[in-house]
């Protein structure tokens, strides 16, 4: 791991080396697993694979500060901080399958959650984490901030019958709207655009001419008993519950696919997913 990060330094424009001693202001000692230099800038790569106290971590941490140096840590045990002043993450993987860099959703990660990816907050491989690093795509974010700048937006469509049984009609709906991301793909429906007019009407700009956009409407739902944007009949205007949606078997197709620049409205329906937790500040590598 030492010459992988040495190896992807170098590839970067940084100069790099192992073993590399020095000392504080104070005269405190100290010695970098792999140390790299570009310009001004140092970051000193610390590759614990023994147990390590969080105290020790953060005071050896503290001595890089107080020489210039930006430490970033390779712990092969997890619950370390998750903190602004302690970029890290936890080692997954083996030599012969190939090492992970897994950043901690929290601070009770265990050593188990190692072999299950899905439970980190990312988990990539280890020379991915460690190139992001270098070219500066490694940043303490709040997972709102950290969906990158721009997305692509993918309308998806059925044919439903409606439920009014003296009409029968066949409509195209809309059953999902995705976001997609930098750091994954999230799924509205339209109920979810409600307090949006200004996003919904750009999507239903970017529908084919083919879709009756008539069929879009905010109506009111008795079972609800609230007011929301929904799809209905295109021939007697019956509004097609979220329930029903759901338990639909009817095929979807995909009719549109459009990029978009995540502005602050666009922010604004992304903060109310419930997989985005805006509070909880961590490590993001962006893409």
């Amino acid at each position: 791991m030492k010459l992988m990060a040495v190896e992807i330094a170098r590839s970067s424009g940084w100069q790099a080396a192992t073993e590399v001693a020095g000392t504080t202001p104070t005269g405190e000692p100290w010695r970098a697993d792999v140390l790299a230099v570009k310009g001004n800038a140092q970051v000193a790569i610390e590759i614990q694979w023994s147990g390590q106290t969080n105290a020790e971590t953060l005071r050896r941490q503290e001595q890089y500060r107080l020489s210039g140096i930006r430490g970033l840590w390779l712990l092969r045990q997890p619950g370390f901080p998750i903190v602004h002043d302690l970029p890290a993450a936890c080692i997954g993987g083996s030599l012969a399958d190939g090492f992970q860099a897994l950043i901690p959703a929290h601070e009770r990660m265990l050593a188990r959650h190692r072999r299950l990816p899905e439970s980190w907050r990312q988990a990539l491989p280890m020379d991915a984490f460690l190139r992001a690093a270098f070219e500066r795509r490694l940043g303490f974010l709040t997972p709102l901030e950290a969906v990158g700048e721009n997305a692509t937006i993918v309308v998806e469509t059925a044919i439903a019958d409606c439920w009014n049984e003296r009409c029968r009609e066949k409509t195209q709906i809309i059953t999902s709207i995705e976001i997609a991301t930098d750091q994954g793909a999230f799924d509205f429906s339209l109920p979810d655009l409600t307090d949006h007019p200004h996003l919904l009407a750009e999507i239903l700009q970017r529908l084919p001419s083919s879709f009756d956009r008539k069929v879009i409407q905010k109506r009111y739902s008795h079972t609800q008993r609230r007011s929301y944007v929904s799809n209905g009949c295109a021939r007697c205007n019956r509004l097609f519950g979220e329930f029903m949606l759901a338990h639909d078997p009817s095929e979807t197709d995909q009719i549109a696919t459009f990029p978009v620049r995540l502005d602050s409205r666009w922010l604004a329906l992304l903060s109310s997913h419930p997989d985005i937790e805006i509070s909880q500040p961590a490590w993001w590598v962006r893409a």
